[in-house]
């Protein structure tokens, strides 16, 4: 009987060496610093086409002294993915093609971060009626700590177009996606983790029965 449970005890024993090893490895790899930085550009929002539909309304923009019909916002959420504080955050954001204005602002709900977020613009305002071309906003932050977030809110007139991004940070991995995108990625996700957990589920059973019986055949 105690010859038969030796082979079940030293199973167990390999098996438990085993999952420590890996929890370990995993472990290591989860506190490893990671600096990542995630841009996910909303669909953008034509806030001049409930009015279009009554009429041709224009709206007058006073601080450039010009009328649209169109007036586009865009939305970019930024969110630090990593697990540690990325200093000097630094971006561009592009309003590409000739439009009349474009402005941005940050937004969140987070007051002492929403007090650090510095943004401005590098086009020179406009002297006459004509548009200008490519509008450049820099948004400055001088740190940004893991799992915080805040969004970045583009109005302009003209066509709605996507936002540009131009972000270079050092050791930090920069992921510019679509909410689209993003909604798709989740998606895929989800299925994979039910798959592994579906392929896991069995292997965990046969180690607790594997434990189970050495525990049992264990010598008094």
């Amino acid at each position: 009987m105690h010859g038969d449970g030796d082979w079940v005890v030293a199973a167990a024993s390999v098996l438990a060496a085993l999952i420590g090893i890996a929890g370990g490895y995993l472990l290591a790899i989860f506190q490893r610093e990671r600096q990542k930085l995630q841009f996910t550009i909303y669909d953008a929002e034509d806030l001049a086409a409930g009015l279009r539909q009554h009429g041709n309304f224009q709206v007058l923009w006073a601080a450039s002294a010009f009328t649209t019909t169109e007036l586009i916002l865009s939305t970019i959420a930024v969110r630090n993915f990593g697990n540690c504080t990325i200093e000097n955050l630094e971006f561009t954001l592009t309003i590409e093609g000739e439009r009349h204005f474009s402005q941005i602002t940050a937004a969140t709900n987070n007051l002492a971060l929403m007090s650090q977020i510095r943004v401005s613009s590098s086009n020179p305002p406009l002297k006459d009626s004509s548009p200008g071309i490519d509008w450049h906003h820099q948004v400055k932050l001088p740190y940004f700590n893991a799992g915080e977030e805040f969004r970045i809110n583009a109005l302009y007139s003209g066509k709605p177009c996507t936002p540009g991004i131009i972000c270079r940070l050092p050791n930090t991995t920069v992921n510019v996606i679509s909410l689209a995108e993003l909604q798709t990625q989740l998606a895929e996700r989800r299925e994979r983790l039910t798959f592994k957990l579906a392929a896991l589920v069995p292997g965990l059973f046969m180690m607790v029965l594997v434990l189970a019986i050495a525990v049992f055949l264990r010598p008094k």
